[in-house]
């Protein structure tokens, strides 16, 4: 069974505020997101904090008073009722992600943000890639190619952006994008994916399990 990532244990967070941090790192969220039932499902890993709802309330609120992270109200997509409501959204702060940067030793060298759109009513996509080197994010979209993940097609474009915030509460002063056409649907896997392939070309991550992986004696 995958186990949480390994801390430093150089802060005083708890083990459910650090997982709680985990999923704010790269994303706002409000309170039914990260429910101890959902969590797993919002981190695609198989474990969770140990939060009840009750405690959740109370930790979130614990959090913002310390100013770890921040709350405000705005829309959010209620399910159950398939409609938008108002309602508490919570993001990590920069003393908040100060702390998690303490526990999880991300080397930002490495990071990548990635996403893919459609490109009208054909069979068209765009995919971009943003990254602090062009290196990088060349390796990273050949490896996505190889294990078909994409299907570039045509230029790719290559353009630095300064002053970049890729988090809610971190700004890179500079990073390159690089963007290209792609021959598919991003809705629709035409084709196999082949994780294994993308995984052994990995040197970077997107997500707290490609960080983990990349730490020394991974396990």
């Amino acid at each position: 069974m995958q186990i949480p990532p390994r801390r430093t244990n150089a802060t005083d967070l708890s083990d459910d505020e650090l997982l709680l941090f985990d999923l704010l790192f790269d994303k706002s969220a409000h309170f039914d997101q990260m429910r101890t039932e959902v969590y797993s499902l919002h981190m695609n890993c198989s474990y969770s904090h140990g939060l009840n709802d009750a405690d959740l309330e109370m930790k979130l609120a614990s959090l913002a008073a310390r100013r770890l992270i921040s709350c405000k109200v705005g829309k959010i997509w209620r399910v159950d009722i398939r409609e938008y409501v108002e309602g508490e959204i919570y993001t990590m702060t920069d003393s908040g992600g100060h702390l998690w940067e303490l526990e999880r030793l991300p080397d930002w060298d490495r990071y990548i943000t990635s996403c893919q759109w459609m490109l009208g009513t054909g069979n068209r996509g765009m995919i971009r890639i943003l990254c602090p080197t062009e290196e990088t994010g060349r390796l990273c979209m050949g490896a996505m190619f190889a294990a078909g993940l994409i299907a570039p097609i045509g230029r790719i474009r290559v353009r630095n952006i300064w002053d970049a915030m890729l988090l809610p509460w971190k700004t890179f002063a500079r990073v390159t994008s690089i963007r290209c056409k792609t021959n598919d649907n991003v809705n629709d896997a035409m084709f196999p994916s082949h994780w294994d392939v993308y995984n052994a070309r990995r040197c970077w991550w997107r997500d707290i399990a490609e960080l983990d992986s990349l730490a020394p004696n991974s396990r």
